[in-house]
């Protein structure tokens, strides 16, 4: 089997978990964001169990690192983490290790602008809205309501 061949199927079956898990965790009435956050982390996680599991055998084919930083880069990045530390895998590779970082330092700094002051409406909305003296996110219409946490199952207290 050709490289390009194994990274296809291999690919097609991280998508099929993915796919499987979150089917899963909606059947069980999750909301869609942790869904799909379980989704992907599970798929990050059995990733690099099977890379570590496959690591230094001859004649089979690792998973690309390409991959792990995309999954990580998707949401994956806290069951990349834990995966690092309990399998001990990808730990020693500095140049894995600055981009695995740079994709979690990035995520961290997001999810902070988004939970904790990040106007998807922008600054004009937020004016108008100080002004008139409703909310930048009724002003910003549904877009800016959808974006807002509160507005989150997740994150409203109703599960």
């Amino acid at each position: 089997m050709s490289r390009g061949s194994y990274h296809a199927r291999f690919s097609s079956a991280l998508l099929a978990v993915a796919a499987a898990v979150a089917g899963g965790c909606a059947w069980l009435g999750l909301p869609h964001l942790l869904s799909y956050l379980v989704a992907i982390n599970v798929t990050t996680l059995g990733a690099y169990a099977y890379d570590k599991a496959i690591a230094g055998r001859e004649g089979l084919v690792r998973v690309p690192e390409s991959v792990l930083h995309l999954l990580a880069l998707l949401g994956g990045s806290p069951a990349g983490l834990v995966a690092q530390q309990t399998l001990r895998h990808k730990t020693a590779k500095a140049s894995f290790q600055r981009v695995f970082w740079a994709i979690f330092v990035v995520q961290v700094a997001a999810i902070a602008w988004w939970a904790f002051g990040g106007k998807a409406a922008g600054v004009q909305e937020g004016a108008r809205a100080a002004v008139s003296g409703r909310s930048a996110w009724v002003q910003a219409g549904p877009v800016g309501s959808l974006i807002h946490p509160s507005t989150l199952p997740l994150f409203d207290g109703s599960r």
